[in-house]
């Protein structure tokens, strides 16, 4: 865990509620795509291909999933231009003169043949109902919609328990996930609160509102990826995932979980709690011990040189106090296990899509 400073120490230590993002952060990020479903006769691997070139350089988890099946199937990237990140929706660009876009079914539709939208709409919400990730890829030539899957976390479930047993005593999810999705997910973690379908700004919005308006602490927020990066910085406290987050992300950030372990959000808050507890102890030695050795010096009650002996030995007091935090050890990591290599025929499950 890397915690910038001693003033993100310290208000860390005042947490009482956390806000967590939802893919990446409570789940591993580590997206696969589960089966592929053509618009009509639509040529898929003409499509991926598209996408490939579209999402080759992209970090976000989503992109990963749709480069990973391509280098599967041995497809080439095709040349695509303009391309451009639409928050909350998806990407779109250009495939030589053709539109290309990719993300969420309102986002695409205006590219799908009027004649097969109501099919596609479909497509999509029966994989949510299966609990499913859907991604459209809709150009000008052809569409597809894609079932991706992502699971929680290893410590996703006990997060909430442990959160509780450190004081943190409310926990919520905003994400840009559909609410069907994230409602699930939110009652197999035991999270106390869920708003879904929001946009980044959305997000923002919510954060300053739970500050402003809503009593009880200090505020938290767990993020990984570039949308997060707002919400990030108008809370009390910045968390975010060190191995996927992106820059944008872990520049915001008050406190980086190097290796993506969730089991280090609360181990940091009990950490925070007891690095205040010792130094307001400390505190009070110090001043105890300055203030009666004054006293008796001033009233002659001892020599100088046993004063200033008091006051050393106080400091090595203060020191050997301070080395109780040592006894604070981390938690084991519990890295996430590397996605398996996408492929099809398997049943979806997850949530739905967000950027």
């Amino acid at each position: 865990v890397l915690i910038k400073g001693g003033d993100a120490l310290e208000r860390l230590s005042n947490v009482s509620r956390i806000v967590m993002d939802k893919t990446g952060t409570l789940t591993k990020g580590q997206i696969e795509v589960m089966h592929v479903h053509p618009v009509a006769a639509a040529d898929t691997d003409a499509l991926l291909s598209i996408a490939f070139g579209a999402e080759e350089q992209s970090t976000h988890p989503i992109a990963a999933a749709i480069v990973r099946l391509a280098r599967e199937r041995r497809l080439r990237p095709a040349d695509v231009a303009a391309i451009q990140n639409v928050p909350g929706s998806g990407i779109e660009g250009r495939s030589g003169e053709r539109r290309l876009r990719i993300g969420a079914f309102d986002f695409c539709e205006p590219l799908i043949p009027v004649c097969f939208r109501r099919h596609t709409e479909r497509m999509v919400d029966q994989i949510r109902a299966d609990g499913g990730i859907p991604v459209v890829i809709a150009h000008e030539d052809g569409a597809m919609v894609l079932a991706l899957a992502d699971q929680p976390r290893a410590g996703a479930q006990q997060l909430r328990e442990r959160l509780r047993s450190v004081g943190v005593d409310r926990m919520a999810m905003l994400t840009g996930d559909h609410p069907v999705i994230a409602e699930r997910l939110a009652a197999e973690l035991g999270i106390d609160r869920v708003e879904a379908d929001l946009l980044p700004e959305e997000k923002v919005d919510r954060i300053r509102s739970m500050r402003e308006n809503e009593g009880g602490g200090g505020l938290a927020v767990g993020g990984d990826g570039v949308n997060d990066a707002p919400a990030l910085a108008v809370a009390d406290v910045g968390l975010a995932m060190g191995r996927i987050g992106a820059d944008a992300a872990l520049e915001t950030a008050d406190v980086i979980l190097l290796h993506d372990d969730l089991d280090r959000i609360p181990w940091s808050f009990g950490l925070a709690r007891r690095v205040k507890r010792v130094m307001i102890a400390n505190l009070a030695l110090a001043t105890l011990v300055i203030a009666v050795l004054a006293v008796l010096t001033i009233l002659g009650r001892v020599p100088l040189y046993i004063g200033v002996l008091g006051h050393e030995g106080s400091t090595l007091i203060v020191v050997a106090n301070s080395l109780r935090l040592l006894a604070h050890p981390p938690p084991s990591p519990q890295l996430s296990p590397a996605a398996s290599p996408p492929r099809q025929g398997r049943p979806a499950s997850a949530s739905a899509v967000a950027r």
